[in-house]
């Protein structure tokens, strides 16, 4: 008797939390996906933030140097990207068993016919996704030959609506 209470229990925990989670989830995705007006904010600086431009404007010991400069991405995480390493440095809430880019898709709604420049592709998971929803032209830049290389074996098949660019972007110079 007390194992199958405990088993109903465990069971009531396991079924409550992942509906708590999905819920947490969708709200989240609800909040970036409909971001409020934010046009008038910013246009004057409280006595707060007033301080923080004063106190807390960098200093070049604060900076942390790279251990040998020479070095770029591929030397260092090269042999360890493939097409399946997907990562991102912007985390946007999703539900669970949906997509990962399906965030970034509600955010830009891409259109037939619109282009986009993806500055720090990485090895394009997020453009590719994109680029198969809609008839979307898409430049992606990196600074990594190895992410440059995945990103056009995964752009193949999009007949020439992708294209990879390997250069710093802060160096770019596009129209």
């Amino acid at each position: 008797m007390n194992i199958v209470l405990l088993s109903q229990v465990i069971a009531a925990v396991i079924g409550a939390l992942f509906m708590a989670y999905n819920l947490f989830h969708y709200v989240l995705f609800l909040l970036v996906t409909r971001p409020k007006d934010a046009s008038k904010i910013g246009h004057q600086l409280n006595e707060f933030e007033q301080r923080q431009l004063i106190e807390w404007t960098p200093r070049p010991h604060d900076f942390l140097k790279h251990d040998d400069e020479k070095r770029t991405y591929d030397d260092v995480f090269g042999t360890y990207r493939d097409e399946q390493s997907n990562y991102s440095t912007c985390v946007f809430p999703r539900l669970a068993f949906s997509h990962p880019y399906e965030a970034e898709c509600a955010l830009l709604k891409p259109k037939d016919g619109m282009r986009f420049l993806d500055l720090g592709c990485g090895s394009g998971a997020a453009a590719e996704y994109l680029a198969r929803r809609s008839n979307i032209e898409i430049v992606c830049v990196t600074n990594s030959s190895v992410q440059a290389e995945i990103c056009r074996r995964k752009f193949a098949s999009l007949g020439g609506r992708g294209q990879v660019i390997v250069i710093d972007f802060d160096s770019l110079d596009l129209k």
